[in-house]
């Protein structure tokens, strides 16, 4: 594998292309691309997932017309959210107490 071919790779976000090129990342576009601002919002998204799988299930439960395939969807959405969140949170996890153990 040569540098050409690792160059040809293109960037994640503009604030980690100026980080690459040695050029001072734009303060307010390093702050909204940041790994903080990421994790809250997929949070925000998990959190509107499960609040749309109580309501369709609600819904559902009350016997207003609602399709049973779209509550079972949103049901398993909202189910494969939570699990991803929490899969995130314990690689998250594992790293801190990796870098925890190391002797410095």
């Amino acid at each position: 594998m040569t540098i050409e071919a690792i160059s040809a790779i293109a960037p994640l976000s503009p604030a980690l292309a100026a980080q690459l090129q040695g050029a001072a990342p734009d303060t307010a576009s390093a702050a909204s691309t940041g790994f903080a601002a990421m994790l809250d919002s997929q949070v925000s998204q998990v959190n509107a997932d499960v609040a749309k799988a109580e309501g369709a299930l609600q819904q559902l439960a009350s016997g207003q017309p609602v399709e049973l395939h779209d509550v079972m969807i949103s049901l398993e959405k909202a189910r494969i959210s939570v699990q991803m969140l929490i899969q995130i949170r314990n690689r998250v996890l594992e790293v801190y107490q990796d870098l925890s153990r190391m002797q410095v």
